[in-house]
């Protein structure tokens, strides 16, 4: 818990500093941090048994961090945030999440943690629940199931396990890369794929305040890489969330209502 070094003007540990006005000041001894981590980890390996070293924080970011650890817990620190506001769809934007969350700059699995612990009715609402899922799943994060409506939760978790995208052979077709194969216009809507060579998934999320009707996707070059062809006897199904959802001829057509997400798998026919 609380995985980052702490602020110190100790002189005696070597930190801190005068500043211009003859005030001391901290400094982060980043150093000694990594080097009791690596301690910590250097004992769990001597075990000889199995083992999963799990950073937390609650408040910040540290680049260096995570060098000797193999899993990011995080998202505490909207806790204020969800306080004025329990959907997380209107909390950050796309932009903000990308920046602070994704796994890509911390190169181990991130979990986020929901935030709803101030309201027992918030943490019993699948609607919050699912609000929560539509944020942090477009962007391949885990979830750490408390706080919020678990059956929820878990639900979203076993209809992404059922289509294997915890396997090492599926690939992740990010919303905010480009040449994804997955096309679509709508500003509120983000759209994640995952290819493997029993189909397509998609995740479809709609942050705006009104549904996306109708909405084409052409998937064209995601089924190309998951063996498919670009038309012919597909299927397509949702298989969580509530929309509606069809495919035909390398499109796929979609309704989602405001501030929610579906599921929808494209398989052979």
């Amino acid at each position: 818990d609380e995985m980052t070094p702490m602020p110190c003007d100790n002189a005696t540990h070597g930190c801190g500093y005068v500043g211009p006005d003859g005030t001391r000041r901290p400094t982060y001894p980043v150093r000694a941090a990594l080097n009791m981590y690596r301690r910590i980890r250097q004992v769990l390996a001597e075990t000889g048994e199995p083992f999963c070293a799990v950073y937390h924080l609650s408040s910040c970011r540290l680049s260096p961090m995570t060098t000797y650890g193999d899993h990011l817990l995080i998202g505490e620190e909207l806790y204020y945030d969800i306080r004025e506001n329990p959907d997380y769809t209107q909390v950050l934007e796309p932009e903000q999440w990308r920046a602070g969350f994704l796994v890509e700059p911390f190169g181990v699995p991130v979990s986020i943690i929901p935030q709803f612990k101030m309201s027992g009715e918030w943490m019993k609402s699948p609607d919050l629940a699912a609000k929560f899922m539509a944020t942090v799943v477009p962007h391949d994060l885990l979830t750490w199931p408390v706080f919020a409506d678990t059956e929820t939760v878990m639900s979203c978790r076993a209809a992404l396990q059922e289509f294997g995208c915890d396997d090492p052979g599926t690939a992740v077709l990010p919303y905010w890369h480009t040449g994804i194969g997955i096309e679509w216009q709508h500003p509120d809507v983000l759209v994640t794929g995952y290819v493997r060579d029993e189909g397509l998934l998609l995740c479809i999320s709609n942050w705006g305040d009104e549904a996306a009707e109708v909405l084409p996707i052409s998937v064209s070059g995601a089924l190309q890489r998951a063996g498919l062809p670009p038309a012919g006897a597909l299927q397509t199904a949702i298989t969580w969330g509530k929309g509606e959802a069809m495919y035909s001829n390398g499109s796929v057509t979609a309704t989602v209502p405001p501030h929610s997400m579906i599921l929808v798998s494209v398989t052979g026919g």
